[in-house]
């Protein structure tokens, strides 16, 4: 079965049995996606939202992104995307972030981001593997000083029929035990990993860190002046190279709901697929969170990062690195370094969290005594015309050669 989503008019979606984009219909989609629907057009801070299909401006209506023979008017297959929302009828156009903002994956509303333009389009749709957002829009920019942090729990796709410009940042990343775009939380109830790399739990040790391409490293082994690991292990691995299906990141563990007992959460999942050009001198985050304040937390996994246009030149950051793991650990950052794991002494001894992944260490280092393992890496794919974006001078994490950050072609 394809994992691309199909966005099509609701007469067609009737006829083709399939759910129109922005429907109240959960077909194919987690029970977590219901009544995810576009927000009303009235919202003076929403994408223009609605069911049809469209293509760029300059590609006969409902041509969709992908002609069915490697083409379309992108002149390659977009991943994970077959065709576009088409809102109101209109085309795409410029939408510039001039200052720090949000913007609800879910909902398709921008909020505190002064006015962006007047061409975002926005629609949802289901997939075999849950819902994804879409904005269409003909090119954006963040401006520098600017950070536009993805709200929602959808992963997030942007389709640009030109260009895509990222001199400030844009964020998909966990904050602590708070996931966005897809990445997972812990259990809001027994505090367990949340994910399919979540982190383990094991009584009296310390928790496992949360996998996703890199494994979580092991929470300690409950045993003063024992060294580190041997407590429950990271979650399981899983995605693919490529990023299709879109996933987002795995929490770590924790040995309750409580706030300071949280693990980190999962980094968030974007991609941004662009008819001609990206170019990132700023930086984009999906790095996972860290674990709470208290020992019996872990750090969540790294997110997943996929751009892919003609030409994409990368002079800033790329990160999807794993958190640090409890107590007190770090939230992964965009400078290459691991996210450091906290440490905290009590009668028994000093509990110390393992660091998070970064740059060429896919995986999230083990804790000791209580302390909780460190996230493992997300995935970074960069598809270009030539399969080589040029990246002098960027700081990519995972790096560009590890098991978790590759570059493909176009339609390849």
């Amino acid at each position: 079965m394809s994992n691309k989503i199909l966005i099509v008019a609701p007469a067609l979606a009737a006829a083709l049995a399939l759910p129109a984009c922005g429907s109240s219909s959960t077909t194919g989609a987690n029970p977590s996606d219901a009544g995810a629907e576009a927000t009303p057009n009235g919202n003076p801070n929403a994408a223009t939202t609605d069911a049809a299909t469209d293509a760029p401006a300059d590609a006969p209506p409902g041509t969709g992104l992908d002609a069915g023979d490697g083409g379309g008017p992108f002149g390659f297959p977009v991943s994970n995307v077959s065709t576009v929302p088409a809102g109101d009828g209109g085309t795409p156009g410029h939408v510039d972030i001039t200052q720090s903002c949000t913007f609800d994956s879910v909902k398709g509303t921008f909020s505190g981001c002064g006015a962006v333009g007047s061409g975002a389009v926005f629609g949802t749709a289901a997939t075999p593997n849950g819902s994804l957002g879409v904005l269409y829009v003909h090119d954006l920019t963040v401006e520098h000083g600017a950070t536009l942090s993805v709200s929602g729990g959808l992963p997030l796709v942007i389709v640009a029929a030109d260009q895509v410009t990222v001199l400030g940042e844009i964020s998909v990343a966990a904050a602590a035990g708070v996931a966005v775009a897809g990445g997972a939380a812990v259990d809001g109830t027994t505090g367990k990993g949340g994910g399919t790399g979540a982190g383990g739990l094991a009584t009296g040790k310390g928790p496992g860190g949360g996998s996703f391409c890199g494994a979580g490293g092991a929470g300690g082994n409950g045993t003063a002046d024992a060294g580190t690991g041997g407590g429950a292990a990271g979650g399981t691995t899983y995605g693919t190279a490529t990023m299709v299906p879109l996933l987002g990141g795995s929490s770590g563990a924790g040995n309750s709901n409580a706030n300071n007992h949280v693990g980190g959460g999962g980094g968030g999942a974007l991609q941004i697929s662009a008819r001609n050009a990206i170019t990132v001198s700023g930086s984009i985050s999906a790095g996972g969170g860290g674990g709470g304040s208290s020992a019996n937390t872990s750090g969540g996994s790294g997110g997943a990062i996929l751009l892919e246009a003609a030409s994409v030149t990368v002079s800033g950051a790329l990160a999807a690195s794993g958190g640090g793991g409890g107590p007190g650990g770090g939230d992964a950052t965009t400078d290459g370094q691991p996210a450091a794991g906290g440490s905290a002494s009590s009668s028994i001894g000093t509990s110390v969290g393992g660091n998070g992944s970064a740059a060429i260490t896919v995986g999230g280092a083990a804790g000791q005594l209580m302390g909780g393992g460190g996230g493992g890496a997300g995935w970074i794919r960069i598809n270009t015309a030539t399969g080589s974006a040029t990246t002098t001078g960027a700081t990519i994490a995972p790096s560009l050669g590890s098991a978790c950050a590759s570059q493909g072609k176009i339609g390849g």
